[in-house]
């Protein structure tokens, strides 16, 4: 049986607190160890996000869509056209200059979204459309949604009112890139955006062979027209952008450090040093091998004199080994005792064939306006079985995504305002850690499967209900019931990954198990691991929003009040009555492990055999609040499929009374597979027979009547509900009320013969 792997284990054991790896260790480690609330709490966010992502892509590795976020060529030109500003040395120390870190401090938040933040997220967006339209079949990690998810626009106490720095970030990115991504497409203007020279710089070592986690080095870089950008193109690109940093003043750490570090990789090259590297990211050096000389010649004279001006500074840890001459150099030109040499910027940027910018390009992010109107000319490429799911919208990042949709559906309740803050945070959190990973272009399943029920549960004796099975099994309940059900899970997603992107619920379980070791998440009181409803309300909206074939594994979801839940869900999805969904109707399945379509019989009829049991076993009506109103609301889903009158009545009642989502043209003849369009009869049957008296008697204060007490099918459920609450607000004897509670008719009139 194969274990699972401990992402967050990884991420904290290998890359916050393990040994260096190789050479050019990555740049955050000495922030990421720091000592605080402050940084606790920033590991905290980090760790979620990456197990988020781990978990989503169940160990494949997929794309990274890098690019300018909070910098660019826009915020490059607000820092020129703003500054000079105080800026910070790679010592701690302060002087005057240009650069584009916390610009938001220097030229005003308000100032900085509208000109940097909002018009790159735009950007990204197209960008990432036709990035999916080349790639259909692989899934994209898009930081800018989640970098947008932490900022929380209303939640102050969010990273305890600090705000996340590039450090913070990179922190989370480096281990992704090295640990889930293996293809950077290079778009946009990423040359002006600090961060991602950093990204590029990691997935280059990858290439190179450099990256002792990444042996296979298993990275590609195409461009917009899908072929492989060499070595010598992505150093040309960093040398274009401090050329034009050089002549406007700039003072630059990471970008001039990550050129010379490009150019020491050529050099290995030429040496033979690298026997692990990429064959295609070698062919390229192998190529270029003259021109990278030619660049490294015009380009160190130039480097080193910024250096000794005070403007750039270069990281030389590893680069003796490679380049010795160049790192005594360099720390010569610290010491302001490097001899003058003689080099033109306009020449480097002649020869070298760069692109020369003026403020007006910059202001209107030409770079990216250019490329994206060639991406349109070049057209979409989606095949006609793909769905296309749109990207999330900036305003889906901030809680307005839940709230907007909380209880607009039917038969759905409202939870974000019985949310503590904290757990609020959490499921805003965790819903924008799991946005970040687009899916592909195609179909995603979901796995309806709880790993607490199934075959296993079954073993154990005397179980009026399979929620009893953590009692049962006692200090067992893992070895024996969980694990087991977690490997039938997993080889239900190997088994169904030919038909699509496959996710199932415990990858959600195992994200919110995370929290319970991160007390530290945020600063305000409550539980470490969020309650249930907040659970319920962040899974909920990113399945509506990304999920086209629910499949509920037999035997594995009847009993889990999870289970029943998602199956109303996917019912409303499939019927166009989820709000927020982003798919039409006829796109969603809703099937069983063999890809059977289940009909609204089906889906009632798995769940009443054990509720049923249970009933009969003597279990409390509160027990079972979750499958009882499941099936009641399965029963009204087909009465609402079935009898037009009775839809129209209901749903103008709904619309005008409870403000719900309920779009005028259902379209259900459109559905591939008719939920009501077979077992109509048999259901009818068992509803009348024992579905209907179980939950008028027994079962009267397990079903919550939201939204079913618009129908007359429950007038007798909700007038037992209405005369058991009238007991006990007159304070009837406890004996009384709970006998109106579970004793049906007979028991509401001995309860109401007693207090008279």
């Amino acid at each position: 049986m194969s274990t699972e792997p401990d992402y967050a284990a990884l991420y904290r054991d290998v890359h916050l607190f393990g040994e260096k790896r190789g050479m050019f260790s990555p740049f955050y480690q000495a922030h990421a160890r720091k000592k605080g609330p402050r940084f606790d709490q920033m590991r905290a966010v980090n760790t979620v996000a990456f197990v988020t992502l781990a978990q989503l892509l169940q160990g494949k590795r997929t794309i990274y869509r890098f690019g300018a976020i909070s910098k660019g060529m826009r915020a490059n030109y607000q820092a020129k056209m703003n500054g000079p500003f105080m800026v910070e040395r790679g010592d701690g120390s302060l002087k005057r200059g240009f650069d584009t870190l916390d610009l938001d401090e220097k030229i005003g938040s308000q100032q900085y979204v509208a000109e940097v933040i909002l018009p790159n997220q735009r950007t990204q967006i197209e960008g990432l459309s036709f990035l999916r339209s080349l790639f259909p079949e692989s899934p994209v990690i898009v930081p800018a949604f989640l970098q947008a998810a932490t900022v929380l626009a209303g939640q102050p106490n969010f990273d305890r009112g600090v705000k996340r720095k590039d450090k913070d970030y990179m922190v989370l990115w480096d281990p992704v890139i090295v640990e889930l991504i293996n293809m950077l497409p290079m778009q946009g203007d990423w040359h002006f955006s600090r961060s991602s020279h950093l990204e590029l710089g990691r997935a280059v070592l990858i290439a190179a062979g450099l990256e002792p986690r990444r042996p296979e080095a298993d990275m590609s870089f195409p461009d917009v027209e899908k072929n492989e950008v060499t070595l010598f193109e992505m150093a040309k690109k960093r040398l274009e952008y401090l050329v034009w940093a050089a002549e406007n003043k700039f003072d630059l750490d990471i970008e001039p450090t990550h050129l010379v570090r490009d150019l020491a990789i050529a050099q290995m090259a030429e040496r033979g040093l690298l026997p692990n590297a990429n064959p295609v990211f070698m062919a390229g050096i192998e190529a270029n091998i003259a021109g990278l000389r030619e660049l490294q010649k015009e380009v160190e004279p130039f480097l080193l004199a910024q250096i000794k001006a005070d403007k750039f500074e270069i990281d030389t840890t590893d680069l003796k080994a490679v380049n010795p001459n160049f790192a005594f150099s360099v720390e010569a030109a610290k010491s302001g005792v490097l001899p003058a040499s003689s080099f033109s910027l306009s020449g480097i940027a002649d020869r070298f064939g760069l692109r020369r910018y003026s403020d007006a390009d910059l202001q209107s992010d030409i770079y990216n306006s250019e490329e994206i109107q060639r991406m349109n000319r070049q057209g979409f490429a989606l095949g006609a079985g793909d769905i296309f799911l749109p990207p999330m919208r900036p305003s889906d990042t901030e809680a307005k995504s839940l709230k907007d949709h909380d209880g607009r559906s039917i038969f759905s309740r409202p939870v974000i305002t019985d949310l503590t803050e904290r757990e609020m945070m959490q499921a805003q959190f965790v819903l924008g850690a799991a946005e970040t990973f687009m899916l592909p272009a195609k179909r995603t399943l979901f796995i309806v499967a709880d790993d607490k029920y199934g075959p296993e549960t079954a073993k154990l004796n005397g179980l009026a209900y399979d929620d009893e099975a953590p009692n049962a099994a006692g200090a067992e309940f893992q070895k024996k019931v969980r694990e087991p059900h977690r490997a039938i899970i997993r080889d239900l997603q190997h088994q169904l990954s030919a038909h699509g992107h496959v996710i199932s619920a415990p990858d959600f379980q195992r994200v919110y198990g995370v929290f319970q070791a991160l007390p530290e998440f945020a600063v305000s009181p409550g539980e470490a691991m969020p309650g249930s409803a907040a659970r319920l309300a962040a899974r909920h909206r990113y399945l509506a929003r990304n999920v086209t074939d629910f499949v509920f594994k037999t035997g594995m979801w009847e009993q889990s009040n999870d289970g029943v839940q998602d199956m109303i869900l996917a019912t409303r999805m499939q019927l166009g009555l989820e709000s927020g969904a982003a798919h039409e109707p006829h796109t969603i399945r809703v099937v069983d492990e063999n890809g059977k379509p289940l009909s609204l019989a089906d889906r009632a009829m798995a769940i009443w055999p054990q509720l049923k049991k249970a009933i009969e076993a003597g279990r409390d009506a509160h027990d079972l609040v979750e499958p009882a109103t499941a099936i009641a609301q399965c029963w009204a889903f087909h009465r609402l499929l079935t009898d037009h009158p009775l839809r129209q009545m209901v749903f103008t009642d709904l619309r005008e009374k409870e403000k719900l989502f309920l779009p005028a043209n259902m379209n259900w003849h459109r559905l591939p597979v008719q939920p009501g369009a077979y077992g109509q009869q048999e259901f009818e049957k068992l509803w009348h027979d024992e579905i209907k008296p179980a939950l008028e008697g027994r079962m009267a204060m397990a079903v919550r009547t939201r939204h079913l007490s618009h129908m007359d099918d429950f007038a007798e459920l909700k007038r037992r509900q209405d005369a058991a609450q009238k007991m006990d607000m007159a304070g009837t004897r406890p004996e009384a009320a709970r006998a109106a509670k579970s004793g049906g008719v007979a028991g509401v009139r001995e309860a109401a013969r007693n207090t008279m």
